[in-house]
């Protein structure tokens, strides 16, 4: 009597486990779920250059600490209509902001240099920035810079990785206007010093 009894109580604490069990995973999924938001995939392959289409984009749910990493809600599609992917995007991808820009005016092209002003609050992408050159002189010193180009705009910045990476150090991709090409090759071949600053009349 006393085994079938004991046999009873433990049979009902595992049923009052499961139960409590059952109730606790329901809560957690209806809080996830209530927490969610939705966020934009990719339904279709993106080429570089190419514009997001009705077709190629699709809806899923995420926690909302996704917007701190920059991904794109539904909400902001519209104000994306005109922008184009900034390399390759394979279907099934989370959306990024980073993922997007405006297209490249005609009459405009790319310019990559390295500054040591890394850390710098304007130092982001879409500022508008001048480009600022000083000759090298003899005795290993710089001459006084001017501007070889006064409005460029500033596509990506990249710090450097590693160990003994220099914080300060950055690599920053610039939409610059071909007429100002040649003079910052020339700048660049030659070891001139270049730094930016940004433009008085930019974002």
């Amino acid at each position: 009597m006393q085994n079938k009894r004991w046999f009873r109580q433990v049979r009902l604490l595992m049923g009052l486990l499961l139960v409590t069990g059952s109730a606790t995973a329901g809560w957690f999924l209806m809080s996830e779920a209530q927490s969610s938001e939705p966020y934009v995939v990719l339904a279709a392959d993106v080429a570089r250059g190419q514009p997001l289409g009705a077709e190629s984009t699709a809806e899923v749910f995420l926690g909302g600490a996704s917007d701190d990493i920059g991904l794109v809600q539904p909400s902001e599609l519209p104000e994306l209509a005109d922008y184009v992917a900034v390399s390759d995007l394979v279907a099934g991808d989370v959306l990024r902001r980073s993922d997007l820009d405006l297209p490249m005016p005609s009459g405009a092209t790319r310019f990559n240099v390295e500054v040591d002003t890394g850390g710098a609050d304007w130092l982001a992408r879409g500022t508008t920035v001048e480009v600022w050159v000083s000759p090298a002189t003899a005795d290993q010193q710089f001459s006084v810079p001017y501007v070889a180009a006064a409005s460029a705009r500033i596509v990506a910045v990249q710090a450097e990785e590693g160990f003994a990476a220099n914080p300060a150090l950055v690599r920053v991709e610039l939409e610059v206007h071909r007429r100002d090409l040649p003079e910052l090759v020339h700048a660049r071949a030659n070891g001139f010093d270049i730094q930016l600053s940004p433009s008085p009349g930019g974002p």
